[in-house]
């Protein structure tokens, strides 16, 4: 469980991803001199979404924006975006994402054969309570 602090109209960002070390060298010549400084950047590549409440009396509005950073096989970045609202009432949980997934496994030997399989169901919950 996380908690975070927002203000009404102002923006939460949630994400979950890993940070990918890049080397990065920068050659500068000044005049005859030439330097070379080396190092690492990390680019960060994920998934997550930013959250904006707005009050409606005794509901919220949530508006959910998610966003997800892929890395390319180039090395370039991608960025995808899209929105929507969702609303609920102030104080209860409001589930605003799901995910079911389902993997398997197959293995077989000589005599044998083996079939397992892992189902997972994640929910992503928000509670946005009145701050006086």
């Amino acid at each position: 469980m996380q908690t975070l602090r927002v203000l009404e109209g102002k923006e939460a960002f949630i994400q979950t991803g890993e940070s990918v070390p890049t080397p990065e060298r920068n050659i500068v010549i000044s005049g005859a001199a030439v330097s070379i400084a080396e190092g690492t950047r990390y680019e960060e590549y994920g998934t997550g979404f930013y959250v904006r409440p707005r009050l409606a009396g005794d509901s919220v509005v949530l508006d959910i924006i998610p966003s997800r950073r892929e890395r390319r096989g180039d090395g370039s970045a991608a960025v995808r975006e899209a929105s929507t609202s969702v609303s609920g009432a102030l104080g209860r949980w409001i589930e605003i994402a799901t995910a079911d997934g389902q993997t398997s496994h197959r293995s077989s030997g000589i005599a044998s054969s083996r079939l397992s399989s892992t189902r997972r169901n994640d929910a992503i919950y928000v509670k946005v309570q009145r701050v006086d």
